[in-house]
């Protein structure tokens, strides 16, 4: 009877030791990985960003290169480059096995064309060339960018003393908030049930056309000059629209991610 006791006791200790050594085993598998890895873009025509797995943050710089900081735990973000000519396509994805992110920065040489499609948010500190962002799920800042823009974004857009020339800017669901410190030659938004706030310098003169406003309109802005090439202003929203001169000591809002 004591020999039997003594054997279910040894054999409890092993399978309690073993289990620890499984638990060990899966914490360290299952603990958070991370890597950065850096590719040089040179000065290529076009740069196409896809991330499927995480924000995207764009610089402008001398050469073109992308940064993508990851972290997974059972399975890392896939990445693949392409070249088609004289354009660059960089893509990164999870590959569906377990919690992934990725963080990627993009620097894009001046006058270059970019494309950036973002499963998160979209930060744009500085750019000059032809931009391209769209946003599946997420929000949109702008800096002060020069060249021209297309947004389409699924939550707010807010841009910090804008430059563009042409801007074209459209959200599914949310708000656009809009700071020019240059009044551009050409201007869309489109907008939701969120309200639409554009601020636009006083040395310029603007043509104004709201379309299908659901809410209050408010425009406070120089008239039309008939010496001047006007600027053309266009508002699409179900919603309210502001559109008021800019007052060269505040700034109207701040970039965010």
């Amino acid at each position: 009877m004591m020999s039997s006791t003594f054997s279910d006791r040894k054999l409890f200790r092993w399978r309690w030791l073993a289990g620890l050594v499984v638990l060990a085993v899966l914490f360290i598998g299952l603990a958070d990985r991370s890597a950065v890895t850096v590719i040089d873009l040179g000065a290529p025509r076009r740069i196409v960003v896809v991330n499927t797995a995480g924000p995207v943050e764009v610089k402008e710089a001398e050469t073109g290169s992308l940064q993508h900081r990851d972290s997974w735990i059972l399975s890392g973000p896939e990445s693949e480059q392409l070249k088609v000519g004289e354009d660059i396509i960089v893509r990164i994805g999870c590959p569906g096995r377990g919690p992934c992110r990725s963080s990627v920065t993009v620097s894009a040489p001046p006058g270059t064309e970019l494309v950036v499609v973002s499963s998160g948010v979209v930060t744009v500190g500085s750019f000059n060339g032809a931009l391209t962002v769209l946003t599946e799920s997420s929000h949109v800042a702008l800096g002060p960018i020069t060249g021209s823009a297309r947004i389409v974004a699924h939550g707010d857009v807010i841009g910090t003393a804008l430059q563009t020339g042409e801007l074209d800017v459209s959200s599914v669901e949310g708000a656009l908030t809009l700071d020019f410190s240059v009044a551009p030659n050409r201007l869309l938004m489109v907008g939701s049930t969120e309200p639409i706030l554009a601020t636009l310098p006083e040395d310029g003169s603007y043509r104004v056309a709201v379309e299908e406003a659901g809410g209050d309109v408010e425009i406070d802005i120089p008239e039309l000059s008939d010496t001047d090439l006007p600027a053309n202003i266009i508002a699409r929203t179900s919603g309210s629209v502001r559109i008021t001169r800019r007052q060269l000591a505040e700034t109207t809002v701040d970039v965010g991610s």
